[in-house]
Order: structure tokens, then C-alpha cells, then sequence
């Protein structure tokens, strides 16, 4: 983080840390554990998509007038509205 922190100051763009602790934990371990228990083979990636990447994240960024978010997971370096622009490497 502060490497990524750095590099925003010498840009001279915004940077925010965002904690999701409680999304992940409430979408993503709880549901792993209730399906694991249940004798089922949860997939915890799809959760953690779908409920912290693409909607507590996104949610979060519009409220702070984001156009670009990047994260430390690799597979999420933006995203698209049907207003906002979206790049992925």
C-alpha cells in the first residue's frame, strides 16, 4: 500500500483504503462455512465478486465520485458503469 500511496502522490491523484472486513466476512465466510457444513463445495471467489468487489466496492467508489478504481486483486483494475469508463489488462 504505500508503495501504490506514493506512486498517487507523485500523480497527483486520490487515494482511499477502503475495509470491506465485514462484507467479506458476512458474504464470503459465513456463506463458505453454512454451505462446507451443509456438505456442499462452496466457491467463496463468486461471493467475494459479487458481493465485495462488484458491489460494496463499486457502491463505495460511485459515493466518492470515483472514475477508476484499482485494487490489490488482480483480477479487479476498474469497472463500468453505464457512465464510467472500464479498463482491465
Amino acid at each position: 500500500m504505500d508503495d501504490a500511496r506514493r506512486v498517487a502522490q507523485v500523480l497527483e491523484i486520490p487515494y482511499y483504503v477502503m475495509n470491506f472486513k465485514q462484507e467479506f466476512k458476512s458474504n464470503v465466510m459465513d456463506y463458505f462455512v453454512k454451505e462446507y457444513l451443509a456438505g456442499r463445495t462452496p466457491n467463496p471467489c463468486i461471493a467475494c465478486n459479487r458481493y465485495v468487489k462488484w458491489e460494496s466496492l463499486l457502491k463505495r467508489s460511485m459515493e466518492i465520485g470515483a472514475d477508476y478504481i484499482a485494487a490489490t486483486m488482480p483480477e479487479l483494475n476498474s469497472f463500468q458503469t453505464a457512465d464510467l469508463p472500464y479498463a482491465i489488462p
